[in-house]
Parts: C-alpha cells; sequence; structure tokens
C-alpha cells in the first residue's frame, strides 16, 4: 500500500514539474472550488476531529487538480519546520481520502529518546537528531495518538530504513580518533538490537570538543532543533563518520 502511495505522489510530483513550489494553503484550486478554500476547511476539520487538536497549514507542497495533492501541516506555537504530511487523494467517486502523519511527529521524541538510550552510555554530552518518519509518510487511520510505540515500529520498521537519526556528541579528553571509531562500532551494533531489524539502516556521527559542542549544538546557530531534516552546525566539528548498512566499514565524511 505504501509503495502504491508512492506511486501515486510521484505521478503528482511528475506533473507539477512545471512549476508547483510552496502554494498558499487558501489557493490550491480545483474545477468545482476554485479558492481552495472549501477543500481546507475540509482537512482541518478532518484533523481536528481525529486528533482534538487545532493544526495550522504551511502550504500545498505538491498539487494536482485531478488527483489531489500533499498539504503539510503543524501545530501553531512550534515552529512551522516542524511540519507533518497530510495527503490528499480524489477518489473516482467524487469523494476525498484524507491520510496524515500527525504520528510520526508524535513518535519523534520516543525515536530520539531510543537512540540516546544507546549513545549515552558511550557518550554521556550527546545529542540526536532523530528524523521524522512522518515527515515524509502517511499513517493508516487507524493509527492516533493511542498508537503505542511498539506498535508504530512495527508498521514502519517492515519498510527498512524508515527510522533515521543523526548522531552528535562530546568526545571526551585525551580519547583518540581511533578510540572514537571503536565507540561508534559498539553504539551502531546497539542501535541494531534497541531497533527491529533493519528499521535503522544508516546514521551520521559527528564528534566535537566540548567548546565546539557548546557554540555548534547547545547554542544552535543552524537552527536545527526542533525542526524535522536541519541538522546542527558541523563547522567546527572534530569528524564525522557515516554508518549504512551497504558498505562494511564507516565511511569518514571529515
Amino acid at each position: 500500500m505504501r509503495k502504491v502511495r508512492r506511486a501515486l505522489v510521484l505521478l503528482i510530483m511528475l506533473a507539477c514539474l512545471s512549476g508547483c513550489g510552496w502554494m498558499n494553503p487558501h489557493s490550491a484550486p480545483t474545477a468545482s472550488n476554485p479558492s481552495g478554500q472549501e477543500l481546507l476547511d475540509q482537512v482541518m476539520a478532518h484533523l481536528k476531529q481525529k486528533y482534538n487538536v487545532e493544526f495550522e497549514a504551511y502550504g500545498w507542497k505538491v498539487w494536482n487538480a485531478q488527483q489531489g495533492g500533499r498539504l503539510m501541516v503543524y501545530v501553531p506555537g512550534t515552529n512551522p519546520k516542524l511540519n507533518f504530511e497530510v495527503d490528499v487523494t480524489f477518489d473516482g467517486d467524487g469523494g476525498t481520502t484524507i491520510q496524515d502523519g500527525y504520528v510520526g511527529l508524535l513518535m519523534k521524541p520516543l525515536i530520539r529518546q531510543r537512540f540516546l538510550d544507546v549513545v549515552n552510555h558511550y557518550y554521556p554530552v550527546a545529542e540526536v537528531q532523530a528524523r521524522n518518519p512522518g515527515m515524509a509518510s502517511v499513517f493508516p487511520e487507524s493509527m492516533n495518538q493511542d498508537t503505542t510505540f511498539a506498535d508504530f515500529l512495527e508498521y514502519v520498521c517492515s519498510d527498512p530504513g524508515s527510522v533515521f537519526g543523526d548522531i552528535y556528541f562530546v568526545v571526551p579528553e585525551g580519547e583518540t580518533e581511533d578510540q572514537s571509531v571503536q565507540n561508534i562500532n559498539a553504539i551502531v551494533s546497539d542501535i541494531k538490537t534497541a531497533f527491529p531489524p533493519q528499521c535503522v539502516t544508516n546514521s551520521m556521527f559527528s564528534g566535537y570538543s566540548a567548546q565546539a559542542y557548546e557554540e555548534s549544538v547547545v547554542d544552535d546557530p543552524a537552527g536545527a532543533r526542533d525542526t524535522n531534516n536541519d541538522g546542527y552546525s558541523s563547522s567546527n566539528v572534530s569528524f564525522m563518520y557515516y554508518w549504512t548498512t551497504s558498505e562494511i566499514e564507516l565511511r569518514k565524511v571529515r
């Protein structure tokens, strides 16, 4: 089902190559509703009824007047870049199907904490930028705020590589890079145990001095905190290693 949905989104995106950027959420056109306000009201009412939460529309990312589109939504009072996807599909019978990724946003702190539980065993001062699966996914209508973390992982991890976490940490004074690499390999091994098989298939590891970590991660000049896909500054990182299951050894990036 997820493969079918991805194919549909690809078709929508191809149809939009002539110029679909971020569109005003109030102006997505349809044949019967040129202003798009009626459709937007329908989507927001659906989300309100499902979650009992007020949401704000960020904008239409892709749109096709015959097939539907992708609306990005966030919770007012939070960073608009911490958003999730709502897919709107026009059915052949004139109806509308709405699927959303809010559950992925709700699970993001739990994903981050599971990574941290592993990393902190080796590096007490660390941060994890968990990649929210809901950013690029929608979930079955049966999944909502009552969905357990275990059930969520069972669903998303049926598709290998669905959970991501980039790891930033302070390298203790006196630890050599070779020792850090040994620790990273041990973290990778523990991550594989902490999550269902093939759930996590890659991560970036960035090591800093204590001062550089304070400047790059704690102070966060890149504005990465409370976003979905932004990374912390790497301008003064000591080293970066990339792990992926498709490669035998860690790959040094910097």
